[in-house]
């Protein structure tokens, strides 16, 4: 092929995974209307650049991390913040708790919102607007990492270090997967002092099209106020 055909096929190829989420080589070479050995040259390629996955098992490819991420690179999220923020308002109103929003990104999550609690027993915790924090000890990043498909996960979770940073912190694969697997089943997410002593979480999904996870919110407590009353208060 001319290098403006390579280009334009290319730019179909990740067009048609980005929509499909995961599809054959099958599907890729009937949309591309190439023979197959040039759009299994195409993949190939691609997956070895880092912008494709191949997951062996199925044979299916998707669009990578690396790829979302440069899709995202310089994407404003103040759409998000202008739909979600008042919504985040009312309820810090409600319960004068310190409330985050956060997305995943790369290997991490990105907090794109913050309200501080005022109460004279708060929480102060580093977190900022463009700061991040790790996925396995956080109510957001668990919900957030709970919410990708089975096989993006395992991916994710492939390339991470469960680094303990309280002697709550889950630090075993085993454990991480089953913790993973409840909150699936709840639509739910805790932290019980597992990134910082003395700080508990709750996290709930939001979604967007087609019920896809977009982000998450939580609302951080000090240990001492997170009784189960309160756990039930706040779900």
């Amino acid at each position: 092929m001319e290098t403006s055909q390579t280009i334009e096929k290319t730019m179909l190829l990740l067009q048609t995974l980005a929509e499909q989420k995961r599809c054959s080589a099958s599907v890729i070479t009937n949309t591309l209307e190439v023979h197959r050995s040039t759009s299994y040259r195409m993949l190939k390629s691609l997956v070895q650049l880092g912008y494709v996955n191949h997951f062996e098992t199925t044979g299916k490819y998707s669009l990578s991390l690396k790829m979302e991420d440069l899709i995202h690179t310089g994407t404003s999220w103040s759409w998000l913040k202008e739909i979600a923020e008042p919504h985040m308002d009312k309820l810090y109103r409600q319960i004068n708790e310190t409330i985050h929003l956060a997305v995943l990104q790369k290997n991490e999550l990105s907090y794109l919102s913050k309200w501080e609690s005022t109460r004279s027993l708060r929480v102060v915790v580093p977190s900022k607007e463009g700061g991040h924090a790790p996925l396995h000890c956080t109510g957001l990043g668990k919900m957030l990492l709970s919410c990708k498909e089975n096989e993006s996960r395992e991916v994710l979770i492939r390339k991470m270090k469960l680094t303990r940073y309280t002697e709550h912190t889950i630090c075993t694969l085993a454990a991480f997967r089953s913790e993973l697997q409840k909150i699936q089943e709840s639509r739910v997410s805790y932290d019980m002092e597992e990134h910082e002593e003395g700080v508990c979480c709750i996290s709930v999904p939001l979604t967007g099209k087609e019920q896809r996870v977009i982000a998450a919110i939580s609302i951080t407590v000090p240990h001492v106020r997170f009784t189960q009353t309160r756990k039930n208060d706040l779900k």
